[in-house]
């Protein structure tokens, strides 16, 4: 019999309300030009065993560029989401509309990129997104408040069997260019933001166990002598697989019907699974 204190599957949230943050202070100390904003979306849930993952979930996304002192603005900002391992890698972050005093590009892209591929190009700002370059590009117009501001509308999708711990938050770098006019000479700039993109997501806490191989049936070992317990080999063996698969640490125990039980060691793995002979 498995018997796991961490089988039960808890409840959690995927955002009651998911905010999407860029953090102005990085984005001053990396260029004079850029963005900040934030996010809202409706309450989501993550089952990391579940098959169909998580639908697109719609978040709008406030916008409002940094201005250089001395009369400047940020006319361009081509910017794209990347996470800091290989755990997310196949979310989908898809910006479908904008709406601002000026222009964008990139439209039905997703600018989420998997950990570890080429990235797209997005210097200099006259830079084009495309298919083969996926980024989202937003052209400012004016140098007025009311031209300061844009709205952004993702769609953010989780694929299915995404290997993550059970977690409050998930974060995603902004690597960007911008590009300022007035004020003096014109500039192009370039940085990145770690941490830029935070979702505050609880991933459901989940496990899933199973025993692979022959009955586990030791008979009664009362009327054996010890030679025939021993066997040829100084044991008496059974062999066969436990698969364990979970999104945080985990404890396996072991039990007869008689009350003899056997505590594997805790394991901290992705929900990928592991097996364990026995």
């Amino acid at each position: 019999m498995i018997n796991n204190k961490l089988s039960k599957l808890f409840t959690g949230l995927f955002a009651a309300m998911m905010l999407l943050t860029f953090n102005s202070a990085a984005w001053a100390q990396a260029a004079t030009c850029g963005i900040t904003g934030s996010a809202t979306a409706g309450t989501a849930f993550y089952d990391p065993f579940n098959p169909s993952g998580l639908s697109a979930t719609t978040i709008n996304l406030n916008l409002t560029r940094l201005n250089p002192t001395g009369g400047g603005k940020t006319d361009v900002v081509n910017f794209y989401l990347k996470a800091q391992n290989a755990a997310a890698n196949g979310t989908s972050i898809v910006p479908t509309v904008v709406a601002l005093e000026g222009s964008s590009a990139g439209l039905g892209l997703n600018i989420f990129h998997n950990f570890a591929t080429s990235p797209p190009i997005v210097a200099p700002t006259s830079v084009t997104p495309s298919a083969a370059n996926r980024f989202l590009k937003l052209s400012f117009t004016g140098n007025n408040t009311a031209s300061d501001t844009a709205t952004v509308t993702f769609q953010v999708t989780l694929p299915a069997n995404l290997n993550l711990n059970a977690a409050n938050s998930l974060a995603f770098d902004a690597i960007f260019a911008c590009s300022t006019s007035g004020g003096g000479q014109p500039t192009q700039q370039t940085g990145q933001i770690s941490n830029a993109v935070v979702f505050p997501v609880v991933v459901l806490s989940a496990l899933q166990a199973s025993y692979v191989g022959p009955v586990l049936d030791f008979g009664e070992v009362g009327d054996k002598t010890t030679v025939q317990v021993q066997g040829a080999s100084g044991t008496y063996t059974k062999s066969g697989d436990i698969r364990v698969a979970s999104s945080g640490p985990y404890l396996i125990n072991l039990s007869s019907t008689n009350k003899l039980s056997v505590n594997f060691p805790r394991w901290e793995l992705g929900h990928a699974g592991a097996y364990a002979r026995i």
